[in-house]
């Protein structure tokens, strides 16, 4: 073995791996492991201390050193974007944990809850009411599609609508006013026997889209708190006003906890079901105010002799759009069909889901409170102001003064620029009119 081969391998003992064996020589890698395999040749031996993963020729190219810095800063990068997410992601799960602390004292012993018989609902054949005193029947109001903890932002639909929780809250305070007006002071006066609060649905927007979870105006256990606080207010202001009430529900689809639709089980696995059931459980000593809450998502119940079936929409009904008339035409039929081989018909069906405020001879369809959505707008449907369906049941005549209560007063929320063509403005434009002002 020659002096080389010495110097060699007293490099070899020295250096940790073939890299720095190989600077340590002033040699490239390659030509290290070479030597490597001549001098085990010549020696016979084979030492260990590279591993053969090690030791093995890598293609030429890039220096490993470049190599390995840029992986680690790829690693550096994708770890720094996942920490985003996941602060993002303890953020909302501490919003929620405080929301669940409340919840858990609200529904605490909250049960399956069974219907009572409401009597004043059915006709008293009996007892007649005066001639001089006109009556209008029981009225019903139909609330659905609040999609209560969405946020609308003004820009993203042409400066059409704007909704959040406050403006939710507000939207709702303005129909029950004009219920109230519209049965005491827009209708001759007469003794109301009670009153009909349809829930229908779409209650809370629910995180069935990723979208929805992302750009929710609050979480969705607030959002659950925060309308049942508005219910509260709106059911005991109704039973002041009218005394009995009688508030049937129906889940939708934006509640699901499920990511797709499903069958089994859908009511349950709902934040409408379990909205309904906070409600009834503060409401449960006022015993005029009986809640209805199914484990069906039709429900059926008769009103002054009007059998009135009830479902939120998302099943069994068909599109909406031009062809909605056509779509509840044919699922009233159906509905009714099945109902009579039930032995139970119907008269009437109110629906929610559409967002488009449809009257036929037998269905109602019910607009909404959140009105001009993202997905509405991006798909050019008509649209159609915030507004709750409302009307009265009468024992003699069926279903009377259908009207369709605004939830604004009005006050338009589209920018005008008279001096400009595009009706969207940019943000340029929108700097100009300040400038001007």
């Amino acid at each position: 073995m020659s002096n080389k081969d010495d110097d060699f391998l007293a490099a070899y003992r020295n250096a940790d791996t073939i890299q720095s064996l190989a600077e340590s020589l002033g040699i490239t890698r390659k030509t290290a492991v070479n030597r490597l395999n001549v001098v085990r040749k010549r020696t016979g031996k084979n030492p260990d201390k590279f591993s053969a993963a090690s030791i093995a020729t890598k293609p030429t190219g890039k220096d490993d050193d470049i190599v390995s810095l840029e992986k680690d800063q790829q690693r550096i990068a994708s770890l720094e974007k996942n920490l985003i997410i996941t602060k993002r992601q303890v953020r909302l799960l501490k919003k929620e944990v405080v929301a669940c602390e409340k919840m858990k004292h609200i529904i605490s012993g909250v049960k399956s809850y069974k219907p009572q018989e409401v009597k004043w609902l059915s006709v008293n054949k009996k007892k007649k009411s005066p001639r001089r005193k006109k009556y209008h029947g029981v009225p019903l109001l139909m609330l659905s599609d609040i999609h209560a903890g969405e946020l609308v932002k003004p820009e993203t639909v042409g400066y059409t609508n704007e909704y959040n929780m406050s403006v939710c809250r507000d939207r709702l305070q303005r129909v029950i006013d004009k219920a109230i007006i519209y049965c005491r002071d827009s209708l001759a006066p007469c003794d109301y026997r009670g009153f009909v609060l349809a829930l229908n649905g779409d209650m809370i927007s629910g995180v069935i889209h990723e979208e929805l979870l992302e750009s929710a105006d609050v979480p969705v256990l607030e959002s659950i708190l925060s309308l049942s606080d508005i219910l509260y207010g709106i059911i005991i202001r109704l039973h002041e006003e009218f005394g009995s009430l009688y508030i049937p529900c129906t889940v939708g689809n934006h509640g699901r906890l499920t990511p797709k639709k499903s069958y089994k089980g859908s009511v349950v696995n709902s934040y409408d079901w379990l909205l309904y059931q906070i409600m009834a459980k503060r409401l449960k000593r006022i015993k005029s105010i009986v809640f209805d809450i199914p484990f069906d998502n039709d429900i059926i119940y008769s009103v002054e002799g009007v059998n009135i079936l009830q479902t939120h929409g998302d099943h069994g009904i068909g599109g909406g759009g031009p062809q909605l008339y056509n779509s509840m035409v044919k699922a009233f039929g159906i509905r009714a069909a099945r109902q009579a081989h039930y032995g139970k018909p119907i008269d009437h069906m109110i629906v929610g889901h559409f967002h488009q405020h449809l009257l036929g001879q037998n269905f109602t369809v019910n607009s909404s409170v959140i009105g001009t959505s993202e997905y509405s707008h991006l798909h050019a449907f008509t649209p159609d102001p915030p507004a709750q369906v409302m009307m009265h049941c009468h024992p003699k005549h069926g279903i009377i003064y259908q009207a369709a209560l605004l939830c604004d007063d009005g006050d338009a929320k589209a920018k005008t620029f008279p001096w400009a063509e595009s009706r969207t403005p940019s943000q340029r434009q929108l700097s100009l009119v300040k400038k001007r002002r």
